[in-house]
């Protein structure tokens, strides 16, 4: 007998619930960015029954997705893609848009090309999605394909893709971050054994290649007070003689107002999408240049100070050569720190080791010392360690969010009838999270015990889902107020921020799977667009309701009512839940002056 309706629907349902939970566990467990990528695509391929898989990363040039992973016929990382005009792929029509993509019938598709890899593959149905990371600029697209029917509706697809997206990219931040731990500890073990000037900057400019950059150049303050590069390396070291020989022709401006002349004079890192800027290079010199860059390669650039103990003695450039390199906020940290344990360790070299020999002259740069504390070693290390714990945090609360979203369909929720003291599991599921509430807050309940219908694993979560949406769209902080308070027949949970509020366009989209406003965007708010989500879909099955009165810049109220434990109707489908763990304090941005 063949099966109903409600027995595929389910059927699905299941087979992207455990997809999700597959892709949990490989978020959670891998640590290397490529593999993670290439094994998620399979993954998410699999799960669908699709044809064709792929994520695509936009590069800091805004206007290029580089294809980092791919699934199908074709089973090799495919070419980079220009997103300069929206109709030239999917890929970059869903750039555009910003929003999930469904192309039911591709051959019919006016929006936008397909693509040559979709054509090639037999292409049918296409779905895809932006993927986002922190703060407003997106991450870039995941884009799947079918050749027939796919076996769920296109839009639980999109719903999959955004919760397979939204599980990916702090699970690829959390892996950048700790293979930079891992290099600066590895760099750190080769740098205290240096005792040669030169031979230990050109050991540098190795170990820099191809962990932070396809090619490096470390360029010193010499004696005689011109700045020349002492270290060179490239990834292809047949090439890197050529290279080396190239880069000594080119002189270094003294007075450049960019790149390593400026970096030198006053200690602040710079990002580059033009290297003679990157390399101070004078008028004239325009044929080397250019030569230089035919050879070796470029598309970016960072300039990084080589400081210590208060002097300014040379900067490391690192160059992106291929459009898979990634430069970032991060790489510019990442290069911040290499330097400064690079700069300690030859400057050990110059007090112990360096009479005799040439060396770099620091008298003469003395005092022009501008952001140097904001170099400390030992600094960037601790950021990184709680850049990387906080990553760490982030991809758990996400797992936990996705995971839940997967499992709230009406097919997989247990009954459960049950009743609870509002009161104490408010308060226990404020004090368990008290660690990152703002020092402004306030807990405050009109009666000592409200019994109201649900169990209290899923009030618990409710409560956390509102105060932990407070927190997160309350950047610059203020204060946080949760309130309870009963009457005859209902208890009222409120909680008030003084965050960027919600626009009134936006505000029935809120409670919307996957939906971030325009302003938590671009303030960077660390949102997933869950929360409420979920926050809605639990209310519901308590049979009660939630609302919120916003305006834009002056805060949000969120409204929880749920019915008394006495007048309540037998709950509705309860997902029976496993109670959260306590939270760490997050890291929150200093308030604006």
């Amino acid at each position: 007998m063949p099966p109903n309706d409600a027995t595929r629907k389910r059927a699905a349902h299941l087979m992207l619930e455990h997809g999700i939970a597959r892709l949990a566990l490989l978020a959670l467990s891998e640590r290397d960015v490529q593999r993670l990528l290439e094994r998620a695509v399979v993954s998410i391929a699999e799960s669908l029954g699709a044809v064709h898989a792929q994520v695509f990363e936009l590069l800091p040039d805004e206007v290029t997705l580089l294809s980092r992973a791919a699934f199908g016929g074709e089973r090799r990382v495919l070419n980079r893609v220009k997103a300069r005009e929206p109709t030239d792929s999917q890929a970059s029509f869903t750039l555009d848009a910003n929003i999930p993509v469904i192309a039911p019938n591709l051959g019919r598709e006016t929006r936008f090309r397909p693509s040559r890899t979709q054509r090639n593959l037999g292409v049918a149905t296409a779905v895809s999605v932006p993927l986002f990371g922190r703060g407003a600029r997106p991450y870039g697209v995941l884009e799947v394909g079918w050749s027939s029917r796919p076996p769920v509706s296109p839009e639980d697809m999109a719903d999959f893709l955004q919760g397979a997206g939204t599980l990916l990219v702090p699970a690829v931040e959390r892996a950048r971050v700790e293979a930079a731990c891992r290099f600066l500890a590895e760099s750190e073990v080769h740098l205290v054994s240096a005792h040669d000037f030169r031979g230990s900057v050109a050991k540098l400019a190795e170990m820099a290649v191809p962990q932070l950059a396809d090619w490096c150049c470390i360029d010193v303050v010499l004696p005689k007070g011109t700045i020349e590069p002492v270290g060179i390396a490239h990834t292809d070291p047949p090439l890197a003689s050529r290279v080396n020989a190239l880069r000594k022709r080119l002189r270094i401006d003294p007075a450049a107002e960019l790149g390593i002349a400026q970096v030198v004079r006053t200690g602040v890192a710079e990002f580059h999408f033009d290297l003679g800027a990157a390399l101070s290079v004078p008028a004239g010199q325009e044929e080397v240049l250019t030569e230089l860059i035919e050879a070796a390669g470029f598309r970016a650039a960072i300039v990084t100070p080589l400081a210590a103990r208060g002097h300014i003695f040379g900067a490391i450039t690192l160059v992106a050569q291929k459009a898979r390199r990634l430069f970032d906020e991060g790489d510019v940290l990442l290069a911040d720190a290499f330097a400064s344990q690079a700069a300690l360790a030859l400057d050990n070299v110059r007090l112990f080791f360096g009479k005799g020999h040439e060396v770099p002259a620091l008298p003469r740069i003395a005092g022009v010392t501008n952001g140097i504390a904001l170099l400390d070693p030992e600094i960037l290390g601790t950021q990184l360690l709680s850049a990387l714990a906080e990553e760490e945090e982030r991809l758990a609360r996400v797992v936990d969010s996705v995971v839940l979203t997967s499992k709230l369909h009406p097919q997989q929720v247990e009954h459960v009838a049950d009743t609870c003291d509002v009161v104490e599991v408010v308060r226990g599921a404020v004090e368990s999270i008290r660690g990152s509430l703002p020092s402004a807050w306030s807990l405050e309940f009109a009666q000592d015990k409200v019994y109201a219908a649900g169990d209290a694993a899923t009030i618990r979560r409710i409560v956390t889902c509102l105060v932990d949406n407070a927190i997160t769209y309350s950047p610059d902080g203020g204060s946080i107020r949760v309130q309870l308070e009963a009457d005859e027949t209902s208890v009222r949970l409120s909680v008030e921020d003084e965050g960027i509020g919600i626009s009134p366009e936006e505000r029935e989209q809120v409670f919307e799977k996957f939906f971030r406003g325009e302003g938590a965007r671009a303030v960077g708010a660390d949102g997933v667009g869950l929360g409420l989500y979920i926050c809605r879909e639990l209310v519901e099955r308590l049979n009660g309701r939630v609302e919120v009165a916003t305006a834009p810049a002056r805060g949000s109220t969120l409204f929880v009512e749920l019915p008394l434990a006495a007048f309540s109707s037998s709950p509705g489908d309860v997902l029976s839940l496993v109670p959260e763990r306590t939270a760490r304090p997050r890291r929150r941005r200093t308030p604006k002056p």
